[in-house]
């Protein structure tokens, strides 16, 4: 073999050798493990030792972005004008004890649904905020990851506590329409008691 091809293999075998030590110098991009910290928050680390001895067994490997703001569309409190009121008993008289509850729980119910209404527009903001944070980096992507994680919980809390509010209103309107008929219902057979009563009047005459 010749000293210049023996030489040439060489550079090459260099070349390969710290190719090599670069490629496993540089981390994967994006591998990293999930947790939940001493807070309760959930937690992303490339460094499987800062993984709880406990949490070890269960935390899973990622190669990409697992954050992600849930895609699913935010749920919009109803948009209705206003809760029906009750109708009272007696005319021009006060309300009984019936009517005056079916009022404070339509003031509550209308009340939590524009705090609903304030809560879905910062939901709005903040995830329309957080999809256009830079991911680059992974120190970057943990922490995109840890504000999603977190949005994501936000979520899930205001879509319960939106269930609950539209199953309240459900039952309250169902209160009002049973209590509004049987209103109705009293004031007309008290109609028809009236009339019965004239018209006895009519044949004493």
């Amino acid at each position: 073999m010749k000293c210049s091809e023996f030489k040439t293999r060489i550079s090459f075998l260099k070349i390969g050798i710290w190719f090599g030590i670069l490629l496993l110098s540089v981390p994967a991009f994006g591998e990293f493990y999930k947790y939940v910290g001493p807070d309760g928050r959930i937690r992303f680390t490339d460094d499987y030792s800062k993984v709880p001895m406990e949490q070890r067994q269960s935390s899973k490997e990622y190669k990409d972005s697992a954050g992600e703001p849930s895609d699913q569309p935010v749920s919009e409190p109803k948009a209705e004008e206003s809760l029906p009121a009750p109708t009272k008993k007696r005319e021009g008289g006060s309300m009984t004890a019936t009517e005056n509850e079916l009022v404070e729980i339509k003031s509550r119910l209308e009340g939590q649904r524009q705090e609903l209404f304030l809560e879905h527009e910062a939901l709005m903001k903040e995830k329309e905020a957080l999809q256009s944070e830079p991911r680059t980096t992974r120190k970057e992507v943990q922490a995109y990851n840890e504000k999603a994680a977190e949005f994501n919980a936000k979520i899930k809390d205001y879509e319960k506590r939106l269930e609950i509010h539209n199953k309240e209103v459900a039952d309250y309107n169902e209160r009002i329409k049973s209590h509004n008929e049987s209103i109705e219902k009293k004031k007309e057979e008290e109609k028809e008691k009236e009339k019965e009563k004239e018209k006895e009047k009519e044949k004493e005459k």
